[in-house]
């Protein structure tokens, strides 16, 4: 596990990183630097990239932590300070192929986050032949004032 928190360049991202170090220590694939928020997937959770200097953020594979609140903390804390000096366009790329009731209130809150940010984008990728995670991206889309860009893989 790789945490450096003492070059993380938000104050808010520091602070919050630091007091959810409790649950960060549970992910042996996680790293935070600089601008960026990495948490490598599993068969239960969802890889996570958040990095501002590439443009580069995305959502993908399934999710069904046992501890959805915990899992998701410092992925809902780097979207709040990347708020406040966010990139002229972001697109947020969801690529899930499954996802938990308790995942689903979490995602909310992303993208309700999301919703906030100036020239922010939802791309939602489904499989092609998955009716039911195409339907849920298009009820995510009723539920928040953002724009919604819907892909099949």
């Amino acid at each position: 596990m790789l945490i450096i928190l003492s070059f993380l360049s938000n104050q808010k991202l520091r602070e919050s990183a630091s007091k959810s170090f409790s649950y960060l220590n549970l992910f042996d694939n996680l790293s935070i630097i600089m601008d960026t928020l990495n948490i490598n997937g599993t068969e239960d959770t969802p890889s996570v990239t958040l990095d501002k200097s590439k443009g580069v953020f995305e959502i993908s594979g399934r999710s069904l932590p046992e501890d959805a609140a915990g899992f998701f903390k410092p992925v809902l804390s780097w979207i709040e300070a990347y708020k406040e000096q966010s990139n002229p366009a972001t697109n947020l790329q969801v690529k899930l192929e499954y996802f938990n009731t308790a995942s689903s209130k979490l995602i909310l809150d992303i993208l309700t986050k999301f919703e906030k940010i100036q020239g922010a984008k939802i791309i939602w990728y489904h499989f092609s032949d998955d009716e039911d995670m195409k339907e849920a991206g298009q009820e995510f889309s009723e539920l928040v004032e953002i724009p919604f860009e819907f892909k099949s893989m």
